[in-house]
């Protein structure tokens, strides 16, 4: 209150002024500086657009103070507007700091900040991580990530989640601060990501549901795309690879050579008098014949954004972006055995040929009090999918809009904001139409006492579901301060998450294997705690940071993928038992991680990079002897099969929930050296203790086998390598080679299911 007090006094004392109109450029040395923003009396009058210019209204007897994330505070004083100067614009002109290394993040808190004073965990991976490993998928990027694993495509952090068929997902997917999941399966839609115009991936770990709504339990995953440039920037790769013969023989189906083949590229620039016509073009065209049996990968996708920032109006900016995605893709559920573990089951897989698209308009206004944003995306996803004896339609559209207001009254930085969902989508699968609406507001407040801020926010937010309805609040706490150099955190955060269409309504068979809909699947929720520190430091060329935290996810009527004997009208009896999506009860998740990012230049021609993270988990069900689930007997007379945590799992003397490691192990490291670079990638995780006892079942076994032996050649972890080369021939273009999975191990993400053998690629690649 005595804050809102003094902002209402300053804001009336500026008033009583005559006031001024400043117009002006803010620049550095390599040209104007988008999003610095404006204050007078510790009050936010505006921001630079996107092409660095601004117009505020002053009180002309008081200083102006310009601040951005990566500058150097500056300050311009009242001598600036006399008489004679005011008519001119100003050119403000900013030095960039020479502070430790530091990243700038958004997906946080929703507003820049610098990594380090982030109240929660965050990793930021840069676009190298993508360009040196010659990497088309972003999956394969993410899984650099300390903490991070990405099975079947949903992602999954600390162990918050198991393997669920590919419905739902506890980690929100954003694609520049935008919901980018499927309406109907709430799956991450990782081929829609313009890998080829990344600029920045940004994973937040812990409940964030207060900031972002369902979807976020577990974390966040915000894709940040390029911006328009000053001057114009292309970027070219074109790439080769093919696939080695797995370290079986026996599991080798093909003959000759199996590959891919592809290109990408992305184009920035500006255009007009002042550059106001901002653009960036990317796209990719890939042809993957795939290393197992009947499973392909083509695809072809364009995007473009356009930016337009009104010279005559510095204070308004427009933004479009869209993009369209055509693939023809398989997938392989499960395997055909532990020695024909590239066949799917039955050598049947799902052929899939569809076009997804979307579309996102934007509008900011940087007057009057504080910053406005009007931002929406219209998402549309259509695709058939087919397999030896069936054939279906899948169309979902979704539409999402949002309004965030942010301003800075003092020391304090409110953010506030409302949005709405809609979602339709139309399945043989999911038993015909179904439809989905959502709403919420959500406010946030931090409040920066010199090196300590306390931030605090809570969100409300509801659902319908076809005729269900659910609705619930959730808030965050943290704390963030220190030194300079050595940051300490602390936070807490509730989550929770809806059930998806297909969660609900799913109704399909994979060969014998069936999946059932469970229209009575409640919602489930959570929360987290956590306590870091980030240690920067810098001496001369060596910088970097180390960071320790200290975690615990605990989860109320938890929602699983499980086994178990839920229909009643099969041809056979096999066919009355199957998966399906169910409440287990409660769980909890709690470990530490460590992570660290090292560059050290050794000259203006050598350097080296290294990132690496470790993580140990210990993810357990609070009652293993819940009973959340009965069928009834097989036979007339049996009593009742109660389903609990410590009856459905194959290992229930170690308590830990399906599906999940223990121990993770993330290495990057890439050395810079005049025109050479080498590096190479790491990652270990332990061997899954537990999963559905049905996969081991000698009776099951029968009809999916393999999945024990595999167990026991894994039972050690997994441990993939990949190496990269590359040579700079000029300036403008480099030659790579990289080889992935060095080792060509064996690897096993979830049960029947075999990750890729070695594979080889050559990129080159022109930028300039």
């Amino acid at each position: 209150m005595r804050k809102l007090l003094l902002f209402l006094v300053l804001f009336t004392s500026v008033a009583s002024f005559a006031q001024i109109t400043v117009m002006g450029t803010v620049r550095d040395e390599s040209g104007p500086v988008p999003s610095v923003f404006i204050f007078q009396d510790g009050v936010q009058l505006g921001m630079t657009n996107n092409i660095g210019q601004f117009r505020v209204a002053i009180d002309p007897t008081r200083e102006l103070v310009f601040h951005g994330l990566g500058y150097e505070e500056l300050r311009v004083g009242v001598e600036y507007f006399t008489e004679d100067n005011r008519k001119q614009p100003l050119d403000v002109v900013m030095r960039k700091s020479t502070q430790v290394l530091s990243d700038v993040v958004i997906t946080a808190g929703r507003f820049e900040q610098k990594t380090e004073e982030s109240p929660i965990s965050i990793d930021v991976l840069k676009p190298y991580l993508i360009k040196e490993r010659a990497q088309t998928e972003l999956e394969q990027t993410v899984q650099q990530a300390s903490g991070v694993n990405v099975t079947d495509g949903q992602i999954n952090i600390r162990s918050g989640s198991g393997w669920s068929y590919g419905a739902g997902t506890r980690v929100l997917m954003l694609l520049d601060e935008m919901p980018l999941i499927s309406p109907d399966a709430g799956q991450a839609q990782w081929s829609l990501i313009p890998t080829e115009a990344v600029s920045q991936i940004e994973v937040v770990k812990g409940a964030a549901s207060s900031l972002y709504g369902t979807s976020a339990m577990n974390g966040i995953m915000n894709v940040r795309t390029l911006e328009p440039t000053y001057t114009d920037h292309t970027d070219i790769q074109l790439y080769q690879g093919f696939y080695d013969q797995p370290r079986r023989a026996e599991n080798k189906w093909w003959d000759g050579i199996r590959g891919w083949t592809g290109t990408q590229f992305s184009h920035t620039f500006s255009r007009g008098a002042n550059k106001q016509y901002g653009w960036v073009i990317a796209g990719q065209a890939e042809h993957d014949a795939g290393y197992q049996f009947d499973v392909p990968d083509h695809r072809a996708r364009f995007l473009t954004k356009f930016k337009y920032a009104n010279p005559e109006a510095p204070e308004w900016d427009y933004e479009v972006m869209a993009t369209g995605l055509w693939s023809e893709t398989g997938d392989a559920l499960l395997w055909n055995g532990f020695n024909e573990a590239y066949i799917p089951l039955d050598s049947l897989a799902t052929r899939t040929t569809g076009f997804d698209f979307f579309i996102d308009p934007k509008v900011t206004y940087h007057g009057g009090l504080g910053t406005h944003v009007l931002r929406g995306r219209f998402m549309g996803i259509n695709n058939n999918a087919r397999t030896e004896t069936t054939s279906y339609e899948n169309y979902s559209q979704m539409g999402f809009a949002e309004y965030l207001w942010q301003v800075q009254l003092g020391d304090i930085l409110l953010i506030s904001g409302a949005s709405g969902q809609l979602g339709a989508s139309n399945s043989e699968v999911f038993d015909g139409v179904h439809q989905l609406g959502n709403g919420a507001a959500y406010v946030q407040a931090e409040y920066n006492m010199n090196w300590w801020k306390a931030t605090a926010g809570v969100r409300y937010e509801a659902l319908t579901l076809d005729d269900k309805s659910w609705s619930r609040p959730v808030m965050r706490f943290g704390l963030n301060g220190g030194s300079q150099s050595t940051r300490f955190r602390a936070s807490y955060g509730e989550g929770f998450r809806f059930p998806t269409m297909a969660e609900m309504f799913t109704r399909t068979n994979v060969g014998a294997l069936q999946v059932f809909p469970n229209y009575n699947l409640e919602p489930e929720s959570g929360s987290s705690v956590e306590f870091g520190l980030r240690q920067l430091f810098k001496f001369g060329g060596f910088q970097g940071y180390a960071d320790v935290a200290v975690f615990q996810m605990n989860y109320q009527n938890m929602m699983e993928f499980s086994f178990g004997r839920w229909g009643s009208g099969g041809a056979t009896v096999f066919e009355n038992y199957g998966f399906r999506s169910i409440n287990i009860g409660d769980t909890k998740v709690e470990g530490v991680e460590l992570s660290t990012f090292v560059e050290w230049a050794f000259s203006e021609s050598s350097s080296l990079k290294w990132m690496g993270g470790f993580t140990w988990m210990n993810p357990s069900p609070d009652d293993p002897d819940y009973v959340y689930a009965t069928y009834p007997g097989l036979l007339p007379g049996q009593p009742d099969t109660e389903m609990s945590y410590q009856s459905t799992s194959s290992n229930p003397e170690s308590n830990v929930l399906k599906y999940r490691y223990q121990v993770l192990f993330k290495s990057d490291l890439q050395w810079d050296w005049y025109r050479w670079s080498a590096g190479t990638s790491v990652r270990y995780n332990d061997f899954m203790q537990n999963i559905d006892q049905i996969f081991v079942d000698p009776l099951f076994s029968q009809f999916i086998p393999g999945v024990e032996e595999a167990r026991t050649h894994q039972s050690n972890g997994d441990w993939q390598v990949d190496v990269r080369l590359k040579y700079m021939a000029s300036s403008d273009v480099s030659i790579t080679l990289v080889v992935n999975n060095l080792l060509n191990r064996e690897y096993y993400p979830r049960p029947a299911l075999v990750g890729a053998p070695r594979s080889y690629v050559m990129q080159l690649r022109y930028n300039i």
